[in-house]
Protein backbone atom coordinates (compact mmCIF):
# COMPACT_ATOMS: atom_id res chain seq x y z
CA UNK A 1 0.00 0.00 0.00
CA UNK A 2 2.67 2.35 0.68
CA UNK A 3 3.77 2.11 -2.84
CA UNK A 4 0.38 3.37 -4.06
CA UNK A 5 1.11 6.50 -1.74
CA UNK A 6 4.50 7.23 -2.58
CA UNK A 7 3.43 6.94 -6.31
CA UNK A 8 0.51 9.31 -5.84
CA UNK A 9 2.14 11.63 -3.50
CA UNK A 10 3.68 14.24 -5.87
CA UNK A 11 0.77 14.18 -7.63
CA UNK A 12 -1.44 14.90 -4.69
CA UNK A 13 1.25 17.37 -3.44
CA UNK A 14 0.73 19.54 -6.62
CA UNK A 15 -3.43 19.13 -6.47
CA UNK A 16 -2.51 20.18 -2.70
CA UNK A 17 -0.54 23.59 -3.52
CA UNK A 18 -3.08 24.34 -6.37
CA UNK A 19 -6.42 24.06 -4.15
CA UNK A 20 -5.32 24.18 -0.51
CA UNK A 21 -6.51 21.01 0.29
CA UNK A 22 -4.04 19.10 1.93
CA UNK A 23 -2.61 16.24 0.72
CA UNK A 24 -3.09 13.89 3.19
CA UNK A 25 -6.89 14.35 2.52
CA UNK A 26 -6.21 14.09 -1.06
CA UNK A 27 -4.28 11.09 -0.77
CA UNK A 28 -7.12 9.44 1.54
CA UNK A 29 -9.74 10.32 -0.73
CA UNK A 30 -7.98 8.65 -4.02
CA UNK A 31 -7.29 5.85 -2.26
CA UNK A 32 -10.98 5.07 -1.38
CA UNK A 33 -11.88 6.17 -4.51
CA UNK A 34 -10.16 4.19 -6.72
CA UNK A 35 -9.92 0.89 -3.96
CA UNK A 36 -6.57 1.74 -3.16
CA UNK A 37 -5.41 1.64 -7.18
CA UNK A 38 -6.81 -1.29 -7.88
CA UNK A 39 -10.25 -0.14 -9.51
CA UNK A 40 -10.45 -0.83 -13.30
CA UNK A 41 -10.68 3.07 -13.46
CA UNK A 42 -7.62 3.57 -11.68
CA UNK A 43 -5.39 1.11 -13.42
CA UNK A 44 -6.87 1.25 -17.01
CA UNK A 45 -7.70 4.86 -17.13
CA UNK A 46 -5.35 6.69 -14.40
CA UNK A 47 -8.59 8.16 -12.45
CA UNK A 48 -7.90 7.68 -9.21
CA UNK A 49 -10.87 9.70 -8.09
CA UNK A 50 -14.03 8.20 -9.70
CA UNK A 51 -13.98 11.67 -11.99
CA UNK A 52 -16.93 11.45 -14.17
CA UNK A 53 -16.60 12.96 -17.51
CA UNK A 54 -17.87 16.17 -18.13
CA UNK A 55 -17.93 18.88 -20.58
CA UNK A 56 -15.22 21.08 -19.30
CA UNK A 57 -13.59 17.82 -18.42
CA UNK A 58 -9.70 17.55 -19.89
CA UNK A 59 -10.00 13.89 -19.74
CA UNK A 60 -9.03 12.00 -23.26
CA UNK A 61 -12.38 10.36 -23.12
CA UNK A 62 -15.33 8.29 -21.01
CA UNK A 63 -15.20 4.99 -20.04
CA UNK A 64 -18.35 2.85 -20.63
CA UNK A 65 -19.92 3.90 -16.90
CA UNK A 66 -19.24 7.46 -17.77
CA UNK A 67 -16.19 7.75 -15.99
CA UNK A 68 -13.29 10.20 -17.63
CA UNK A 69 -10.30 8.62 -19.11
CA UNK A 70 -6.47 10.32 -18.89
CA UNK A 71 -3.91 9.26 -20.89
CA UNK A 72 -1.88 9.83 -17.71
CA UNK A 73 -1.73 10.97 -14.50
CA UNK A 74 -0.60 14.45 -15.18
CA UNK A 75 -3.39 14.69 -17.16
CA UNK A 76 -5.66 13.28 -14.17
CA UNK A 77 -4.35 15.40 -11.84
CA UNK A 78 -4.79 18.42 -13.63
CA UNK A 79 -8.75 17.83 -14.26
CA UNK A 80 -8.62 16.69 -9.91
CA UNK A 81 -7.71 20.62 -9.59
CA UNK A 82 -9.98 21.52 -12.48
CA UNK A 83 -13.13 19.65 -10.32
CA UNK A 84 -11.57 20.62 -6.58
CA UNK A 85 -11.52 24.63 -7.77
CA UNK A 86 -15.03 24.52 -8.56
CA UNK A 87 -17.20 26.56 -6.40
CA UNK A 88 -19.39 23.69 -4.94
CA UNK A 89 -15.94 23.00 -3.18
CA UNK A 90 -15.21 26.56 -1.89
CA UNK A 91 -15.58 25.08 2.33
CA UNK A 92 -13.59 22.17 1.50
CA UNK A 93 -10.51 24.47 -0.07
CA UNK A 94 -11.12 26.76 2.70
CA UNK A 95 -11.46 24.30 6.07
CA UNK A 96 -8.28 24.97 7.29
CA UNK A 97 -7.45 21.84 9.55
CA UNK A 98 -6.81 17.91 7.92
CA UNK A 99 -10.48 17.05 10.42
CA UNK A 100 -12.72 19.89 9.32
CA UNK A 101 -11.47 19.15 5.36
CA UNK A 102 -12.53 15.57 5.31
CA UNK A 103 -15.69 16.78 7.22
CA UNK A 104 -16.29 19.18 4.59
CA UNK A 105 -15.35 16.93 1.56
CA UNK A 106 -17.70 14.25 2.95
CA UNK A 107 -20.70 16.62 3.25
CA UNK A 108 -19.74 17.91 -0.52
CA UNK A 109 -21.29 17.22 -3.54
CA UNK A 110 -18.14 14.82 -4.15
CA UNK A 111 -19.09 12.25 -1.98
CA UNK A 112 -22.45 10.61 -2.91
CA UNK A 113 -21.74 8.16 -0.02
CA UNK A 114 -20.77 10.45 2.48
CA UNK A 115 -17.63 8.77 2.80
CA UNK A 116 -19.21 7.47 6.13
CA UNK A 117 -18.71 11.20 7.54
CA UNK A 118 -15.21 11.06 6.79
CA UNK A 119 -14.28 7.98 8.71
CA UNK A 120 -12.28 6.29 5.79
CA UNK A 121 -10.18 9.16 4.57
CA UNK A 122 -9.03 9.72 8.49
CA UNK A 123 -8.60 6.05 9.35
CA UNK A 124 -6.07 6.13 5.74
CA UNK A 125 -4.76 9.01 6.90
CA UNK A 126 -3.51 7.63 10.48
CA UNK A 127 -2.83 4.29 9.18
CA UNK A 128 -0.31 5.52 6.64
CA UNK A 129 0.67 8.79 8.15
CA UNK A 130 -0.44 10.75 5.35
CA UNK A 131 0.00 14.16 7.07
CA UNK A 132 3.58 13.71 7.06
CA UNK A 133 3.17 14.71 3.15
CA UNK A 134 1.29 18.28 4.38
CA UNK A 135 4.39 19.15 6.40
CA UNK A 136 5.93 19.19 2.57
CA UNK A 137 3.44 22.34 1.54
CA UNK A 138 5.89 24.04 4.89
CA UNK A 139 8.29 26.40 3.31
CA UNK A 140 10.80 27.33 5.91
CA UNK A 141 12.87 29.66 3.51
CA UNK A 142 15.64 30.40 6.63
CA UNK A 143 16.36 26.43 6.14
CA UNK A 144 16.69 27.29 2.29
CA UNK A 145 19.02 29.62 2.64
CA UNK A 146 21.28 28.68 5.58
CA UNK A 147 24.64 27.91 4.23
CA UNK A 148 24.11 30.06 0.84
CA UNK A 149 26.74 32.05 0.13
CA UNK A 150 26.14 36.07 -0.37
CA UNK A 151 26.56 36.32 -4.01
CA UNK A 152 24.12 33.31 -4.82
CA UNK A 153 21.25 34.91 -1.71
CA UNK A 154 22.10 38.48 -4.19
CA UNK A 155 21.59 36.80 -7.33
CA UNK A 156 18.06 34.59 -6.13
CA UNK A 157 16.71 38.06 -4.93
CA UNK A 158 17.85 40.42 -7.88
CA UNK A 159 15.80 37.18 -10.01
CA UNK A 160 12.83 37.50 -7.08
CA UNK A 161 12.40 41.34 -8.30
CA UNK A 162 12.63 40.74 -12.01
CA UNK A 163 9.81 38.31 -11.47
CA UNK A 164 7.82 40.41 -9.80
CA UNK A 165 8.40 43.42 -12.19
CA UNK A 166 7.25 41.34 -15.03
CA UNK A 167 4.52 40.06 -13.53
CA UNK A 168 3.28 43.31 -12.48
CA UNK A 169 3.91 44.65 -16.20
CA UNK A 170 2.03 41.45 -17.36
CA UNK A 171 -0.83 42.62 -15.18
CA UNK A 172 -0.81 46.40 -16.28
CA UNK A 173 -1.00 45.50 -19.61
CA UNK A 174 -3.88 42.35 -19.64
CA UNK A 175 -5.80 45.03 -17.74
CA UNK A 176 -5.75 47.85 -20.87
Amino acid sequence: MSSFFDTLQPYAQRASLATGIPASVILGQWAIESAQGKSTIATKYFNYAGIKKVGSSIAAGVSSSGYAVYDNLDQFTEDYIRVMSLSYYDRVRAAGTVQATVAELAASPYAESGYNGGKGILQFIQEFSLEQYDRLREFNVQDMISGMDVDTLKNMAMIGVAAITLVSLISQNTQK
